[in-house]
């Protein structure tokens, strides 16, 4: 080969490497910050970290399980489903100590907005996601939402 051939062929995979890596870092830099840390915070008041009266809760599940006929187990994981996404939603308070069993304060779920642009609680999605998570049939959560004597949402009516 000739030498003049082969420098200017040297020089062109010189230049292109160099112009692939500036490009890749460029491309880098160019992409969206990743989200770092958590978007949740645990509740910062006193009264909200506080434990859900244990008597109150009863005679909630009690309630519901007289309304639809539902065992009181069923009744009691559907509703603390349903208090766990309103309370990752910021609608409700949760106890700071609550152990999550189906949704991540972290990564909280996409929720409708209303027209004053706070999330409106979604009770088709708490029934579809505790059909999967839990095995529990998505008709009876639904039925279980529909009967709950302290909805703690403003949207209680729908459904």
């Amino acid at each position: 080969m000739e030498p003049l051939l082969l420098a200017a062929l040297v020089a062109f995979a010189v230049l292109a490497l160099i112009a692939l890596v500036f490009g890749r870092n460029r491309r880098d830099a160019s992409l969206e910050p990743t989200r770092l840390g958590p978007s949740w915070s645990p509740p910062a008041d006193a009264e909200a970290a506080e434990v859900t009266d244990p008597d109150s809760q009863a005679r909630r599940v009690a309630t519901v399980t007289e309304r639809t006929g539902v065992a009181a187990p069923t009744v009691t994981s559907v509703l603390q489903i349903w208090d766990e996404y309103l309370g990752v939603l910021g609608l409700a308070p949760l106890p700071a100590g609550h152990r999550r069993r189906v949704y991540d304060p972290y990564d909280p779920p996409v929720a409708r907005r209303g027209a004053d642009g706070r999330p409106e609680p979604d009770r088709d999605r708490v029934a579809r996601d505790v059909a999967s998570r839990l095995g529990i049939e998505e008709a009876v959560a639904h039925e279980v939402l529909r009967a709950d004597p302290e909805p703690r949402d403003a949207s209680h009516g729908e459904s």
